[in-house]
């Protein structure tokens, strides 16, 4: 299964980026992001993949969400940061892939990347 998602935007530095993830229930998925940052200096750049969904048993901590960017929580949120990632990648032609693997995780609705905060 394969979807892409295409920004050329500072969409992650307010807010995350989600995509519907229905079904991984009963599948196996490579979860797979491809990128760099655009900063000024060398400071290092973390990203989060996380998954989302209302009936998730296994979930992050309040504390541990509370380190990314744009996640406006609500009583009972129902997160998952499965990995962060530094992204040392700078140039758009030499982007930076990231990936973690997710095996039948019931209940998950949305898949998502953010910041970490600095």
């Amino acid at each position: 299964m394969t979807h892409g998602v295409g920004l050329q935007r500072d969409a992650l530095t307010e807010q995350p980026l989600h995509v519907g993830m229905n079904g991984i229930r009963t599948i196996e998925i490579i979860y797979r992001a491809t990128l760099y940052a655009e900063i000024e200096g060398q400071s290092p750049v973390k990203i989060a993949l996380f998954v989302q969904g209302e009936e998730l048993t296994e979930v992050s901590t309040s504390d541990e969400l509370a380190g990314l960017i744009g996640i406006n929580l609500k009583p009972n949120s129902k997160i998952k940061i499965l990995k962060i990632f530094e992204i040392t990648a700078r140039d758009p032609e030499k982007p930076q892939t990231i990936e973690v693997q997710v095996n039948r995780m019931a209940h998950v609705k949305r898949a998502g990347i953010a910041m970490v905060k600095p």
